[in-house]
């Protein structure tokens, strides 16, 4: 699993040479692999992830937004772009392209649920719920902060989450920090959230990184 890339190509691939990713694995990314970032590269990104049958994406609230953004200034002449990454890919890819892009993040799911090793995971960018109570498009992709779902999950399941920092939600929780931007866990360990800040990284930063979760043993990597 990993989350909220935001734009960085250069440590995604480092994350893949490092988790020494192969045909036999399976990688899921938990939204928001557009936006934001430092050193932001959006379509060498995209064309990077889409080189994999084995990569599977799940749509975050910013992936949505520039979604929204290429068909508003494509199909409707409208260009008001609700996403930082649109400006940067419309000086590379032609409209055909764009729409392209638009359509595979609108085809991405808002939840998957996986098994392994006779775990069931719930996966999704903000909130996860039981599949039984479907919620809206928006839960999906910004929760709604509830901090019940974060101390006790959904009943039957692991959830995997991103989109808040790990650093922000222990700050939200009270939970004291000895190293911030580090994979977060409820007492349960029914609840993952793997957006260690990569998104808001900056040159030289001690802290926000980029990190991934191994299911099959709970093992975390960091770049």
């Amino acid at each position: 699993m990993i989350s909220d890339i935001h734009n960085d190509f250069i440590n995604f691939r480092k994350m893949l040479k490092k988790i020494e990713f192969t045909q036999k694995d399976t990688l899921y990314i938990l939204g928001d692999v557009f936006d934001k970032g430092y050193r932001p590269m959006p379509v060498e990104l995209y064309f990077e992830i889409l080189k994999y049958e084995n990569i599977y994406v799940i749509r975050g609230n910013h992936d949505n937004w520039l979604s929204q953004s290429i068909k508003a200034a494509v199909r409707n002449k409208k260009d008001e772009a609700y996403s930082d990454s649109y400006y940067l890919i419309k000086e590379r890819l032609v409209e055909m392209d764009m729409l392209n892009l638009a359509d595979w993040i609108d085809s991405m799911p808002l939840q998957v649920v996986v098994e392994v090793e006779d775990v069931k995971y719930l996966l999704a960018h903000a909130q996860t719920e039981a599949p039984v109570y479907p919620k809206d498009e928006e839960y999906f992709l910004m929760g709604d902060f509830d901090k019940n779902f974060y101390q006790n999950g959904i009943p039957g399941f692991v959830s995997v989450i991103g989109h808040i920092t790990t650093d922000f939600l222990r700050t939200w929780l009270n939970e004291k920090q000895k190293y911030p931007c580090e994979i977060w866990k409820n007492k349960q360990g029914n609840v993952y959230s793997i957006d260690c800040g990569n998104g808001i990284r900056k040159a030289n930063a001690d802290c926000c990184r980029l990190a991934c979760m191994r299911l099959n043993d709970r093992k975390y990597y960091y770049v």
